[in-house]
C-alpha cells in the first residue's frame, strides 16, 4: 500500500468512527426537537427535522460531528458542511446558519407543496 492510500484510509475510518459515536447522542437530540434520522451512508446522516428547528439541529450536529483528532501524530480539524431541501433533488448548501431564513424561502417558494419538515444532509468535508 502506498502512504497516500494508507492515509487516506485512516482519514475516511477516522470519520467513520466520529458518525458512529455522534448517531447515538444526534437521535436523542432529534427526538427532542421533533425531529428523526433517515439514513447514514458513510460519513453522512440524513435527518427529517422541522422547519423551525433547523439552526438548533444544525448546531447539535456540529456539536456531535466537528472534531479535531490527532492523526499519525498530526491534528486535523473535521469540519461538517450542511444541505437542506424537501428532496435529494433540490439541496442548497448552507454555508453559514445566518443563511437559514433566506435558503428556506427559496426552498419552500420553490415547492409546489409546502412540507412541515425538510431534510438535512451533513457530512465531514475531508473525504
Amino acid at each position: 500500500i502506498d502512504g497516500n492510500k494508507a492515509l487516506n484510509y485512516s482519514v475516511q475510518a477516522t470519520g467513520a468512527d466520529i458518525i458512529n459515536k455522534a448517531i447515538g447522542p444526534v437521535q436523542k437530540g432529534l427526538k427532542a426537537l421533533g425531529g428523526y434520522m433517515l439514513m447514514q451512508v458513510h460519513d453522512d446522516l440524513t435527518c427529517s427535522v422541522p422547519l423551525d428547528k433547523v439552526p438548533e439541529t444544525m448546531r447539535l450536529m456540529r456539536k456531535h460531528m466537528e472534531q479535531t483528532i490527532t492523526l499519525n501524530g498530526h491534528a486535523m480539524k473535521f469540519p461538517v458542511d450542511f444541505s437542506i431541501g424537501f428532496n435529494w433533488g433540490r439541496k442548497e448548501e448552507v454555508k453559514h446558519e445566518s443563511e437559514i431564513p433566506s435558503l428556506l424561502q427559496k426552498i419552500t417558494t420553490a415547492e409546489s407543496t409546502l412540507a412541515d419538515t425538510l431534510r438535512l444532509r451533513t457530512g465531514n468535508k475531508h473525504r
